[in-house]
């Protein structure tokens, strides 16, 4: 005589309940988006040009024209750039397409902890 095996009730339970868990984890956005004002430059973020051969350049805020190849730090995880649409209209017709801002680590966090994320 052989017996049937059967699953508890609890068994299934926890398993609904962890692929539910998965579900979650995997559909969570993994992206951080921060807004910044449309006419602010912060003070101490870098404007940043990229000409067409891919070399970036930092933008003097003062007089709008180049000054050197911009060296972002080596030991940086990883860096945040916004384009710079609205905040860069009184710029020249040749810088104004291809300005980005770049935000410092110790700005990028300034900003971040400072605001809620909302998912």
């Amino acid at each position: 005589m052989t017996k049937k095996l059967s699953t508890p009730p609890v068994i299934i339970l926890l398993d609904l309940l962890f692929m539910l868990l998965f579900i979650l984890l995997i559909s969570k956005k993994d992206k951080i988006e921060v807004q910044i004002p449309s006419n602010v430059i912060f003070k101490n973020a870098t404007l940043i040009y990229n000409d067409s051969d891919g070399i970036k350049y930092v933008m003097n805020q003062n007089t709008k024209e180049r000054e050197g190849i911009f060296n972002p730090p080596s030991n940086v995880g990883f860096q945040y750039y916004k384009d710079c649409k609205t905040q860069c209209s009184n710029y020249p017709s040749k810088y104004r397409d291809n300005l980005q801002i770049y935000f410092p680590n110790d700005l990028f966090n300034t900003i971040s902890s400072n605001f809620s994320l909302s998912t």
